[in-house]
């Protein structure tokens, strides 16, 4: 199914965010985002968006409460401002909670390399949500000044000093990436693009998937499947072919043949990838109904960059590693295992993200939305789920 320009939401906090990516592109988003936190949690002290009496503000890694909860909406910190929605417009705080931008657009993406992509005259087509105007977009430096003009009709964040847009209505016939004066550096017809990751864009153009170099240049690869490819973390990519996941690497090269059901981002030297298994390690789990229970034989595991499993398949879920932990689930029960495949945490909680900064965002689901809290890596619960 093709992906339309959608909002994002993480953790709770809805981030106006209308970026060249698609629905079925969650899990390579989910991870472009992910590598960016961890960038950014070496160099800048981490604060965490909470939710307070239907407010937002900010926490630091202790539980306390640095930014008051007054916020519409949130998004994290990125390059040391936050963007967050005020009186129905968005703006910008500090790490003191100090509003220093509001800059006046629709739509406003977080700063990432200096500038943050703006946008004015969406608007979509009451009661389906089909965009009806894709507008005007383009960028803002962190003085509030438009770096780039609104001349565009679509614009995604920069990264590696090159941001994709397109340049004409109607998808792919005007597309391409542009530099921070806004000259075009590749004029190339994609529908979709999910960035520069590790020197390579991953795109669709024309039904087909392929990676770019920053000359522009095709990386020649086997027959990627429609929609089915990550972007490049720690030198591989997980690519589709003809039904199995696999990976290549920067040569383009199949350096772990497919034959997977699927597979994640390497991460800390590991990678998750969900195996058929026979039934001596089905996954049983029981129903509400006395008796009754449900089997999956598709189940994940991990492995290393040679496609050696380190952490047998064994898991219903499992997500990439960070700080030496990794989030799993079986049977809706959730934990985080550290590299040998170990249990180091069992939490009573529905779902869980990554750590970073030293804690991960819990969530609880009930009837009107989820909760999120977060925990530290004792299990200790910082900040109790709410909303």
């Amino acid at each position: 199914m093709k992906r339309k320009f959608l909002k994002r939401n993480a953790g709770g906090a809805t981030l106006l965010c209308l970026c060249l990516s698609f629905t079925a592109a969650t899990v390579a988003g989910q991870a472009a985002r992910h590598a960016r936190r961890v960038a950014q949690s070496r160099t800048t002290p981490a604060l965490f968006p909470v939710s307070k009496g239907g407010k937002w503000g900010f926490m630091d890694a202790g539980g306390r409460v640095v930014i008051p909860a007054r916020f519409d909406n949130v998004a994290g910190f990125s390059e040391g401002l936050a963007r967050v929605t005020l009186g129905g417009r968005p703006g910008f705080v500090n790490a003191r909670g100090e509003v220093v931008l509001r800059p006046k657009f629709d739509q406003v993406g977080s700063f990432q390399e200096g500038l943050a992509f703006v946008e004015n005259g969406w608007t979509t087509i009451k009661n389906i949500g089909i965009t009806a105007e894709p507008g005007r977009w383009g960028f803002v430096d962190k003085a509030g000044r438009l770096a780039v003009p609104l001349k565009f009709t679509r614009a995604d964040s920069f990264s590696e000093g090159l941001a994709p847009v397109q340049m004409a209505r109607r998808l792919g016939e005007r597309s391409g990436f542009i530099d921070r004066t806004g000259r075009v550096r590749i004029e190339f017809p994609f529908d979709v693009s999910w960035g520069f990751s590790e020197g390579l864009a991953l795109v669709r153009s024309n039904g087909a998937m392929f990676y770019l170099d920053h000359a522009g240049r095709k990386l020649p690869t086997p027959k990627i499947d429609d929609y089915e490819a990550r972007p490049f973390s720690e030198g591989l990519a997980a690519v589709q072919i003809k039904g199995e996941w696999g990976y290549i690497d920067k040569t383009g090269r199949l350096v772990i043949a497919p034959q997977f059901d699927d597979a994640g981002d390497f991460y800390e030297g590991l990678a998750a990838v969900k195996v058929t298994v026979d039934e001596s390690r089905y996954v049983t789990c029981p129903m509400d109904e006395q008796g009754a229970t449900r089997t999956s034989t598709k189940i994940y595991g991990y492995i290393d960059r040679t496609g050696r499993f380190v952490v047998p398949p064994r898991f219903e879920y499992a997500g990439p590693f960070s700080e030496g932990l990794a989030n799993v689930s079986n049977c809706s029960k959730l934990a985080f295992v550290d590299k040998t495949g170990a249990t180091v945490l069992s939490l009573p909680f529905d779902d869980a993200s990554p750590f970073h900064g030293g804690l991960a965002a819990v969530m609880r689901f009930e009837l009107g939305g989820a909760l999120t809290g977060y925990v530290d890596k004792t299990g200790k619960v910082v900040w109790k789920p709410a909303r």
